[in-house]
């Protein structure tokens, strides 16, 4: 007999430290006939079987690609029996009735039963952690939501809410072809999880009563409002990663970017009767009947997601720290200066100015730093 756990995601429930556990463990399952299936044998959670070779992703959501690949990596690392695991958000995406009915055909040839775990949370918390990580500029978050610079995303994404965060649709459309008592679904909440953990509430659910180590670092943390709003206008404005990752690093983490509560509540509004649907169809909750607590006292009455004079005045400090402390070196990393200075054109212009001008003396002959000045005078003349 051949088992496999699919284990779908969702996006922002723990899944890349569930991925982490399950490679550091991965020779130890094995000895105990749990097979880790993971691609080409990389051992990093960002590769971990996320589908890259094997989906594409458009405005449909996931599908399915490089079929032969799917079908020649299974054949080739399913070999035994036992039970496997294997994990990728990407999964989730897979949004189309026909493209969920191939994958079926597909693993029901190479194993005797499929069960499919995902963990769902409420969805403004949701929602607010998907747009932090979108700010790092990484996919398919940025893809599927876009460059919003608030806490939620913006109504123009509409399309993928239902298909996303509406979770009886979501679990529906896996349950109509894997079978409703073939999806394990969890609530992640601190105390719906066993020994309050989202990674030893996955390896309880396998059922392996193996001694692992699972004391990984739990990957992925929330951004906070700093590194969130310069990310996003980083991005913006197409910033190379590496340098971004300079910039953010520097900022203040510890404070979080948030909607109002009243802004919180709308956007979890939206799917309260779908979360009822699904507890009526999946049997998930007799204790809340719209699943999750519908506490939204961490919220305030005011947004806390946009500039005001102080948090502008402390993201400027901390890019023009950085950029000083470049500097004091005798090689100058121009373009971080010059990135330094896109990233604040939004906050304050006269010092993305200077900044620019810095980058001028050591680049005086720079296409782009030039042409930049000349946009920054243009707009400061008229002020």
């Amino acid at each position: 007999m051949k088992r496999l756990n699919l284990h779908i995601g969702t996006h922002k429930t723990g899944t890349s430290s569930i991925q982490e556990a399950l490679i550091d463990n991965k020779s130890l399952l094995s000895e105990n006939s749990v097979y880790v299936l993971d691609q080409n044998g990389i051992v990093k959670p960002d590769n971990f079987i996320n589908m890259s070779n094997f989906y594409k992703l458009d405005t449909t959501g996931a599908i399915l690609q490089n079929i032969g690949e799917l079908e020649e990596f299974l054949s080739e690392n399913s070999t035994k029996d036992g039970d496997y695991v294997m994990s990728s958000e990407a999964f989730s995406f897979m949004f189309e009735y026909d493209s969920l009915c191939e994958l079926k055909a597909i693993l029901t040839r190479y194993f005797d039963s499929v069960s499919v775990i995902l963990y769902i949370r409420r969805q403004d918390e949701f929602a607010i952690s998907f747009l932090q990580q979108a700010s790092k500029g990484k996919n398919p978050e940025s893809y599927m939501f876009g460059n919003t610079k608030r806490a939620l995303p913006d109504e123009c994404m509409s399309y993928f809410y239902d298909k996303y965060f509406d979770y009886y649709k979501l679990c529906s459309r896996w349950g109509d072809i894997f079978g409703d008592e073939n999806l394990v679904i969890r609530k992640f909440e601190k105390n719906c999880l066993f020994n309050n953990d989202v990674v030893d509430d996955f390896f309880n659910l396998i059922k392996k009563n193996i001694d692992l180590d699972l004391s990984c670092n739990r990957a992925n943390e929330s951004s906070g409002f700093y590194s969130v709003k310069v990310g996003h206008l980083m991005k913006e404005v197409n910033i190379p990663r590496k340098n971004r990752i300079k910039i953010i690093k520097r900022l203040d983490n510890n404070i979080k970017s948030l909607p109002s509560r009243s802004e919180a509540i709308d956007f979890y509004s939206k799917y309260r009767q779908a979360n009822l649907k699904l507890n009526e169809r999946f049997n998930l909750d007799s204790d809340f009947c719209f699943l999750f607590k519908e506490d939204f006292s961490k919220y305030g009455d005011f947004s806390e997601d946009l500039w005001n004079e102080d948090s502008a005045n402390l993201a400027i400090k901390k890019i023009l720290e950085l950029t000083a402390s470049n500097l004091n070196y005798d090689h100058i990393d121009t373009n971080l200066i010059i990135d330094s200075a896109i990233a604040l054109e939004d906050v304050d212009l006269k010092k993305s100015y200077s900044l620019m001008m810095i980058a001028h003396k050591s680049r005086p002959n720079g296409e782009r730093i030039n042409k930049k000045l000349q946009e920054y005078e243009k707009v400061l003349k008229k002020r």
